[in-house]
């Protein structure tokens, strides 16, 4: 028998809806690692009489109530089972949708040399109606079926997330370093390099999935512990009229600033007016110093650039940190683990690739 460990996170996966006069309250259950192994059980897997779940604790985590204090719960869990991952075929997570592509991206490093495949599923409704049927609408079983078999197919080692995009009808393999969120008004994920698995069926087609993603199996003095993660990174995006007076930068090691999508910000002043105000990232700038390092992601300060790149980028002298190529949200936890870990040359440390985080060039 195969061996599949089954961590419950939480979300909408794990999730029960009660009706109410005016629809219904989805709130975490204590039956959803039944609801899961009972479905997959039920269903047409050609290796259902070949596995079994061990379930773990419940941490009963809605996704959008995620915190660093959560995050730093999930790893203290992963490093305390870490020795006996060699026991299993694989593992999973049940994960609410809200937070994934920021879960997905912090454990695709800190779980990257585990041994095993580590799927996070999750679910774009609850898994039963209120009155207790099963959701026709729900992807969760499928997500969690098509993680299982690509387990028992034999899947290399690494991180992942797979999920059927409800637009579509399809199933899509995710690198868990190269999720990212949602967009607004849709329950579809998207990465780049995501691989159609709706119709993946054989043992040698999907051992040979993301065959040349890059896993660096050195063991990285930075990422070789267990990290104790610090809510020390200001992440802030841009918008107009975003007024810079309104944050304490005392509180954070590191700002990390999102740009437009021409790697811009607001700078206001010109080569011609040199003014500018509390809109302008110059403002931040002069806010940081020296006592809080600020990084512009996806941005460059090379090849063809517009004049307000050159200027925040040589204000005071300080320089800031351009960063390109990751996800937002890996750009962040991998932002975070740098600063929480202590590392020395963080440049180097955001430069370099661990889990194939590294999409974009």
């Amino acid at each position: 028998m195969k061996r599949i460990l089954l961590v419950l996170c939480g979300g909408t996966i794990c999730t029960a809806a009660t009706a109410t006069q005016n629809g219904a309250i989805r709130s975490i259950s204590a039956d959803a690692a039944t609801w899961l192994s009972a479905y997959y059980f039920k269903s047409g897997s050609k290796y259902k009489n070949e596995v079994e779940f061990e379930t773990s604790k419940n941490f009963g985590i809605l996704s959008e109530n995620m915190t660093i204090e959560k995050w730093n719960s999930l790893i203290r869990f992963f490093s305390e089972k870490r020795g006996t991952f060699k026991d299993y075929e694989g593992m999973i997570v049940a994960h609410g949708t809200d937070t994934l592509a920021y879960s997905s991206a912090l454990f695709s490093l800190v779980l990257r040399n585990v041994g095993i495949p580590v799927f996070f599923v999750s679910s774009n409704e609850p898994l039963n109606l209120s009155n207790g049927d099963i959701n026709p609408n729900a992807n969760g079983n499928i997500n969690f079926r098509k993680a299982v078999e690509c387990i028992c197919m034999g899947i290399k080692p690494n991180v992942y997330v797979v999920y059927k995009n409800p637009s579509s009808g399809k199933v899509f393999l995710h690198l868990g370093s190269r999720l990212t969120q949602c967009r607004n008004y849709s329950e579809d994920f998207f990465s780049e390099g995501c691989i159609d698995i709706t119709s993946l069926s054989g043992a040698e087609e999907c051992a040979a999935l993301f065959k040349d993603c890059c896993v660096d199996r050195s063991e990285e003095a930075s990422l070789s512990r267990c990290p104790v993660l610090n809510n020390c990174v200001l992440k802030i995006e841009p918008y107009v009229g975003l007024n810079y007076r309104a944050f304490d930068y005392t509180q954070f090691r590191a700002v990390l600033h999102g740009t437009y999508h021409s790697g811009t910000v607001c700078t206001e002043k010109t080569k011609e007016d040199p003014r500018y105000g509390t809109q302008s990232i110059l403002h931040l700038i002069d806010a940081c110093d020296e006592k809080t390092d600020v990084f512009l992601s996806p941005a460059k300060n090379s090849g063809e650039i517009y004049d307000s790149v050159d200027i925040f980028s040589n204000h005071r002298h300080t320089g800031v940190h351009f960063l390109y190529g990751c996800t937002n949200e890996m750009t962040y936890v991998k932002l975070l683990l740098a600063y929480s870990l202590g590392v020395s040359d963080v440049d180097s440390f955001m430069k370099t690739e661990f889990n194939s985080e590294i999409a974009y060039s």
